[in-house]
């Protein structure tokens, strides 16, 4: 009876996971650039059970074992990094990733980070960086007498010199890609930071060897579809309520059973 209680334990555990993934996938549904994560589960170890039976040829007791399974466990919760889609701002700053690739954010502790929100702005610096006030890893200054600042769909910022009316380049801002996105660990504020399991940094120009384009003036939505989440999240309540059930019936069992006169 102990072994069955901890099995349904073991399921309020894994759907309780599933809804608290669900809910922050809604939560972030109008956060650019966001990409949902799920639970991944799996079955439990398993643990040889013997039952003791009688041989009515042999007229003895003998002994059979059989594998009990011991329940469900949450084996990760990974990232899905499929496209979100596009939506213009009309702000030349704003940059939509079209593919593959993640912006690189210097974090105030130096590190490096990796997003695909692109909502930037000017520092009064002229750095280039996001809605949390976090550099853009790029060596690009823009001056402060320029006009028209834009990027182009291979990262190229562009500016008009006031003195000579002509369009100047300031720099590029490159793409980060990994081996394996879904090794990224996410540290929050929209961001992930490299693993062993993602491999290291790989940057590029936007547009290259297998790198997405920038688009000017738009920003990528999450990925999050809420059709799809509220039907998961359905069928982890009702999940949930099965191994509720499941110990809640053991305990009368259990309960029925110390009742029993001895």
């Amino acid at each position: 009876m102990a072994g069955i209680l901890g099995i349904g334990a073991s399921g309020l555990q894994a759907q309780q996971r599933r809804l608290d993934l669900i809910a922050n996938n809604i939560a972030n549904v109008d956060t650019p650039g966001y990409k949902e994560s799920q639970a991944a589960t799996q079955d439990d170890t398993y643990a040889a059970v013997r039952i003791a039976a009688v041989d009515p040829e042999q007229h003895a007791i003998v002994g059979a074992d059989f594998w009990l399974g011991q329940g469900v466990q949450v084996a990760g919760t990974p990232r899905y990094f499929r496209q979100g889609a596009v939506d213009p701002t009309q702000n030349p700053l704003d940059l939509a990733i079209i593919g593959d690739g993640f912006f690189p954010i210097r974090l105030p502790d130096g590190n490096v980070a990796y997003g695909r929100d692109g909502r930037f702005n000017m520092d009064p610096q002229g750095n280039l960086v996001n809605a949390s006030g976090n550099l853009l890893d790029t060596n690009i200054v823009v001056p402060a007498n320029v006009t028209q600042v834009s990027v182009d769909a291979s990262g190229n910022v562009m500016a008009l010199d006031p003195t000579t009316g002509q369009p100047q380049q300031l720099g590029t801002i490159q793409l980060a890609q990994f081996a394996n996105s879904q090794g990224l660990e996410a540290i929050g504020g929209n961001l992930f930071r490299e693993t062993v399991s993602s491999g290291p940094a790989q940057l590029g120009q936007a547009g290259t060897a297998g790198y997405g384009q920038i688009m000017s003036g738009a920003l990528e939505a999450s990925n999050v579809d809420l059709a799809q989440q509220f039907t998961r999240m359905m069928e982890a309540q009702r999940a949930y309520q099965a191994a509720a059930r499941v110990i809640r019936t053991t305990d009368d069992m259990m309960g029925l059973a110390n009742a029993m006169p001895r």
